[in-house]
């Protein structure tokens, strides 16, 4: 019973870290996103 418990614990703390990990990637994607928007309007603006 304890062990089950624990897996289930452990399932859980990898679940929301995996959570965490992706929404952080997402949030690098759009600010990359950002990032290449605004270089490329300097490219436009310095050519």
């Amino acid at each position: 019973m304890t062990t089950r418990l624990c897996k289930m614990f452990l399932f859980q703390i990898m679940a929301t870290r995996f959570k965490q990990c992706s929404t952080r990637l997402e949030l690098i994607q759009s600010n990359a996103k950002e990032i290449s928007k605004v270089q490329n309007l300097d490219i436009h603006i310095h050519s």
